[in-house]
């Protein structure tokens, strides 16, 4: 029924990763922390019952849109009027460049290992960004990405500096009207095989691997602590450890955590008490963000970060900002990386941090 659609109206946007208060100033001066629109009305395509609704205060043209949206033959020529206006916004970019070498990244992944020795952290999730030029509307490429890479949290989101495309496959956290929360963490990942035989290899290597269990086993433990800062005392459950989930590009391992929302504790709290996500940070929290800060190229400014949404219903649902394009100043980037333990093998990771983003 249409009470179930999570969203109706609201405010959607995103909370950028946080940038430290030592950040060069230049830089992080122009990129906000947070932004969000508020939406009054919003149409929701259900998947299921392959039905739209037409959900919150629609306005006269909400109305139109959704008439058009209803009638192929109009749709097809409201198409034909937008391909007329915008032929001259094709989109083109160039290949992307990495912000660093191999040799950058393997001094990075040295330092880390140190620390992981001096008992700093038992795991320090380290990326790169990648950076193309563009020229064209962003908004152009929604299709052919959303049906190369099938994301479950995917989004997109316009403000007046940027353009960004969420091709996530990773839940933060989802709030529901009952108070409800939920926790999806990605730990544990392993490419697509060449064929079904060998994909099914790697399953195999992926579900037996006592690394990325125990790689897993430690951020599902961050967020359980993370959830019972704002849950009910002993309502914090795992509901799956370790699942398989197949992508186009890769598998991975994903745990399931739930908790009960303390009565008066908003759900923007619970989000802020979690934030950012164990997954793409270590653990303990505190320590691997002071090292990330310290080893990385630059601020990851969005990526790590969370796009999502609080709806006037009362559900609210944010992902993990992983998989995005962020297009800002003509300029494409595309982070990639992936968590390190003591374990872990340097040729292994970088080219596991190029997997997850090659097929966008």
């Amino acid at each position: 029924s249409v009470s179930e659609i999570p969203f109706c109206s609201g405010w959607l946007g995103y909370f950028a990763y946080p940038a430290s208060l030592a950040a060069d100033t230049k830089t992080s001066a122009a990129k906000p922390i947070a932004e969000f629109n508020y939406y009054p009305w919003a149409i929701c395509f259900d998947h299921k019952e392959s039905t739209l609704n037409l959900l919150g205060s629609p306005s006269e043209a909400a109305y139109e849109i959704f008439e058009h949206l209803q009638n192929p033959d109009q749709l097809t020529q409201l198409k034909t009027d937008q391909a007329h206006t915008s032929s001259s916004s094709v989109f083109s970019a160039e290949s992307f460049t990495p912000r660093w070498s191999k040799n950058d990244y393997a001094k990075a992944f040295d330092k880390i290992q140190h620390y992981l020795r001096a008992g700093d952290c038992y795991q320090i999730n380290l990326t790169q960004p990648y950076r193309a030029r563009y020229k064209g509307t962003a908004s152009s490429l929604l299709i052919p990405l959303f049906t190369q890479m099938q994301p479950n949290f995917g989004g997109y989101f316009k403000s007046a500096a940027i353009e960004l495309i969420s091709l996530s496959p990773e839940r933060f956290i989802s709030i529901d009207d009952n108070g409800r929360l939920e926790a999806k963490p990605i730990k544990g990942t392993i490419k697509r095989g060449l064929d079904d035989h060998n994909d099914q290899q790697h399953i195999n290597e992926l579900t037996n691997s006592s690394k990325n269990q125990a790689e897993n086993l430690m951020i599902v433990d961050l967020l359980r602590n993370d959830l019972s800062i704002s849950a009910v005392p002993g309502s914090v459950k795992v509901d799956k450890l370790f699942e398989l989930e197949s992508h186009p590009n890769v598998h991975h391992l994903v745990s399931t955590i739930s908790a009960q929302l303390k009565s008066g504790t908003p759900p923007a709290m619970a989000i802020h008490q979690a934030f950012p996500g164990g997954s793409i940070t270590g653990a303990p929290k505190i320590r691997a963000m002071e090292i990330i800060e310290e080893l990385e190229a630059e601020p990851r400014s969005l990526y790590c970060g969370s796009l999502g949404y609080f709806s006037d219903s009362g559900h609210c649902d944010f992902n993990i900002l992983i998989r995005n394009l962020e297009f800002r100043d003509n300029t494409i980037t595309c982070w990639g990386g992936g968590g390190i333990t003591i374990d872990s093998e340097v040729d292994d990771e970088y080219e596991e941090s190029i997997t997850k983003i090659k097929r966008i």
